[in-house]
C-alpha cells in the first residue's frame, strides 16, 4: 500500500505540464492513468500562479485516454482543484497574518546571527541598490530581485554586465542571501510548527488514517500546488533543508509503504528534470522511516489536538 503527499513549487506552464507527465509515469501503478475522485486529490491555495500551476500540472498528470476524450482536437480534460480562501489557509500560505509569528520573526532579525549574516553582506546590497535604482534593505527585497534575474536568463534575455561584477563585493551571492530569508520563517521550534506544523501533521495524520483504513473515500494521492517557502519551510521543519532557494518545477513527495504490518514513511525532493530521485535520510531514522518513529521524532513541531492556528499566533502575555 502506498499514500502520496506531494508540494508543488511555482514554475513555469510547460515545466508543469512536463512535471504532471513524470507524476503519470511515477504513480501509474498506484492509480492507473485514468483520473478518479476517489483516488486523487489536488489543493492549491488561493492565488493565481498555484492554482494556474496546479491545473497545467493536472493536464500533463491526467490526459485523455480512450473513452475520456470529449473534444478530439483538445488533449485535455478538466480536473477538480480545491482551494481555500486565502486569508483563511493556515497550510499554505506563508504572510497570513500572525502576530506570535511576527513577534518571533523580529526577535530573530534583531539577532547577532542575522546581524551578523546582513552586515557580511552590506556592500553586496549597496552595490544592488545602486544598480537596480532600488534601495533595497532587506533579504526579502534581494530574494524578489533573484527570481526576476532567474526569470530573465529562463527567458533567454541577456542578464546586466553588473551581475558579474557581483563576486568582487562579497563572497556571498544572492543565492545565499535569499536563502537566509527563506530559513528565518521557520528558525525556531515554535515558529516550525505555526509555519509547517500544520501541513506535516496533516499528511501524517492521514498516513495514520491510511493505514488503519479509516479514511472515506480511500484517497492514494493528496498534491499540494503551494510556495517555495512552503518546501522550504517543510525541509527546514524536518532539519532537511540545506541553504538553496527551489528552482522551478520542485516537488517533495511524502511516500507510504506497507512492509507486511509496519507502515513506513520515504521522503524524496526532486529539484531538477530526472526520472530516479534518491530517499531523504531522515535524522535519527534513516531513509525507510516507520511512520510511528516519525511522529516521535517530531512530536516538537507538530501542534496537538489542543492547538489551533489562531491559539499559537496569541502573543505571549
Amino acid at each position: 500500500m502506498r499514500a502520496i503527499f506531494i508540494l508543488f513549487a511555482k514554475v513555469g506552464k510547460q515545466q508543469h505540464f512536463e512535471l504532471g507527465k513524470y507524476l503519470r509515469r511515477r504513480y501509474r501503478k498506484l492509480i492507473g492513468t485514468r483520473y478518479s475522485a476517489d483516488k486523487v486529490y489536488i489543493r492549491s491555495s488561493d492565488t493565481d500562479r498555484t492554482l494556474m500551476s496546479a491545473q497545467c500540472n493536472a493536464a500533463g498528470w491526467f490526459e485523455p485516454t480512450e473513452g475520456e476524450v470529449w473534444n478530439k482536437a483538445l488533449a485535455w480534460q478538466p480536473i477538480p482543484i480545491h482551494t481555500v480562501p486565502y486569508n483563511e489557509d493556515y497550510l499554505l500560505v506563508h504572510d497570513l497574518i500572525c502576530p506570535r509569528h511576527t513577534q518571533l520573526y523580529k526577535e530573530f532579525t534583531e539577532s547577532t546571527k542575522f546581524k551578523y549574516n546582513m552586515n557580511r553582506s552590506a556592500d553586496l546590497i549597496s552595490f544592488l541598490s545602486l544598480k537596480t535604482g532600488r534601495t533595497l534593505s532587506n533579504p526579502i527585497e534581494v530574494m524578489y530581485l533573484i527570481m526576476l534575474l532567474e526569470e530573465e536568463k529562463e527567458r533567454g534575455f541577456d542578464l546586466p554586465s553588473w551581475v558579474n561584477d557581483i563576486s568582487r563585493y562579497t563572497n556571498d551571492t544572492l543565492e545565499q542571501i535569499s536563502t537566509i530569508h527563506m530559513e528565518s520563517f521557520t528558525h525556531t521550534n515554535e515558529m516550525k510548527k505555526i509555519k509547517a506544523g500544520f501541513l506535516i501533521k496533516e499528511m501524517f495524520d492521514r498516513f495514520k488514517n491510511k493505514s488503519l483504513s479509516l479514511l472515506q473515500p480511500h484517497l492514494s494521492i493528496w498534491a499540494y500546488s503551494a510556495h517555495d517557502l512552503n518546501i522550504v519551510s517543510v525541509l527546514n521543519a524536518l532539519n532537511l533543508y540545506e541553504l538553496h532557494v527551489p528552482p522551478y518545477a520542485s516537488s517533495l513527495f511524502f511516500e507510504l509503504y506497507r512492509q507486511n504490518d509496519s507502515y513506513f514513511v520515504q521522503l524524496f525532493y526532486r529539484k531538477t528534470p530526472t526520472e530516479n530521485v534518491p530517499a531523504l535520510n531522515i535524522p535519527n531514522c534513516g531513509t525507510m522511516c516507520p511512520l510511528d518513529k516519525f511522529y516521535v521524532l517530531y512530536r516538537h513541531i507538530l501542534p496537538t489536538d489542543y492547538e489551533d492556528f489562531e491559539s499559537l499566533c496569541r502573543l505571549s502575555t
